[in-house]
């Protein structure tokens, strides 16, 4: 059973400050902010709306907050690459059919359905956008939140 506990104004502090470093700007956290462990090293943090997801050290958002994924650069794969992806696995280049705003590498990436736009992951990409639109195959980007996962069941699914 995950275990939750809101956090106190100094930790949202903490958490604007983090952010702040990863992302370079910050969404309005406001004062009431609960965090949901899920497992060691992995937890939620639910605030006004919106959902931020850590995991090996990186703050990310939560595929149930798409004001916040917008500020991300997006790939867009085809139907075969879906099934691989909602199971963990890379973004591999030859399933990527677009590219929505060009990216570094260590970047936060979200992950969408060319065919619906809906983003089914979240991931950092391994190398820059330049780099990704030359190869022809190889992983682009590690996906670490997806449709299916444990952060997904915790938040309701579907």
């Amino acid at each position: 059973m995950p275990r939750e506990r809101h956090l106190s104004k100094r930790e949202v502090k903490q958490l604007e400050e983090r952010l702040q470093q990863q992302w370079g700007s910050v969404p309005e956290l406001g004062e009431e902010v609960k965090e949901v462990e899920l497992a060691e090293a992995e937890r939620l943090f639910i605030l006004d709306g919106l959902t931020l997801l850590e995991k090996k050290g990186s703050l990310m958002p939560t595929l149930k907050s798409e004001p916040l994924l917008s500020r991300f650069a997006s790939v867009y794969v085809d139907r075969g690459a879906i099934p691989f992806i909602i199971k963990g696995a890379k973004v591999m280049r030859p399933g990527i059919k677009a590219f929505e705003r060009p990216f570094s590498r260590g970047e936060l990436v979200v992950v969408r359905d060319e065919v619906h736009r809906k983003a089914i992951a979240v991931g950092r990409a391994l190398v820059d956008h330049e780099e990704a639109l030359r190869m022809e195959r190889g992983p682009v980007v590690e996906t670490l939140h997806y449709v299916g996962d444990r952060a997904w069941r915790a938040l309701g699914g579907g």
